[in-house]
């Protein structure tokens, strides 16, 4: 009885050793299937990605009917461009015509009142070239900052100097009316909106020619006609000019 209880011990230790064993290479196997399947699945996403990256390449590439409408409209585009070239130019040249048959030399300058934007530039025109600097002076109006800096070059002056100049708006007036070219002019503009007016003045060479230079003037109206603002910039660049320093310089001029 003890000999076939040890045969039935062997037997159930032989199969346990063997089920382990089972077990093992299961486990073994299941490892290297994982393993594979990770393996599987990175080589799957090295595959897929060009494939991605090819079929968004593929959408942003344009049709051939695409291509000709595309470059259908760049020929129009290049078309209309050159259309409005040769307007601009067009209407250079009929404003370049226009300017030199209506350009007034200083001889021409009139004193014709202050009743219209136009006609108050031609007056200080013709008081500037006069040297007539009480008119001009009447004909000058400043803003509270130009005021200011006005007043403030004409307490800067020397005594001996300032002496020669009734007020701040007499000598302003004075440096203008010597630094208005004494050349033909045309002037256009008057656009505004009832009270401030722009007129624009177009210079020309001494044989006739325009030139690029041209300058623009803000005019205001009051009770006794039009009469040019001064800008807080021309009394800067003056004080620049009478100090010496460079025109680029005006700004950091102390008092």
């Amino acid at each position: 009885m003890r000999h076939i209880t040890g045969q039935l011990l062997l037997v159930w230790i032989v199969v346990a050793a063997v089920g382990l064993a089972a077990l093992a290479v299961q486990r073994l196997t299941n490892v290297a299937l994982q393993r594979e399947v990770v393996r599987l699945r990175e080589s799957n996403r090295e595959l897929v990605q060009p494939l991605a990256e090819n079929r968004r390449l593929k959408a942003l590439q344009i049709s051939d009917s695409q291509r000709k409408t595309l470059s259908a409209d760049q020929a129009e585009v290049e078309r209309l461009r050159a259309e409005v070239a040769n307007i601009y130019a067009t209407i250079q040249a009929r404003m370049t015509s226009r300017l030199v048959s209506q350009a007034l030399t200083a001889r021409g300058w009139r004193n014709i009142g202050t009743a219209t934007p136009g006609a108050a530039v031609e007056t200080i025109l013709w008081a500037a070239a006069g040297g007539d600097v009480d008119l001009l002076t009447e004909l000058m109006d400043y803003s509270p900052e130009a005021r200011a800096e006005a007043e403030g070059l004409y307490a800067d002056l020397p005594e001996a100097v300032r002496a020669k100049y009734a007020s701040p708006e007499q000598l302003i007036a004075s440096l203008t009316a010597k630094d208005v070219p004494l050349t033909a002019v045309n002037f256009t503009g008057g656009n505004g909106n009832g009270e401030k007016m722009s007129v624009q003045i177009h210079f020309f060479n001494d044989d006739g020619a325009p030139t690029l230079n041209e300058i623009s003037l803000s005019m205001v109206r009051s009770p006794g006609g039009w009469r040019l603002m001064v800008p807080p910039s021309a009394v800067v660049k003056y004080r620049a000019m009478l100090k010496g320093a460079p025109a680029g310089v005006e700004n950091k001029i102390a008092r």
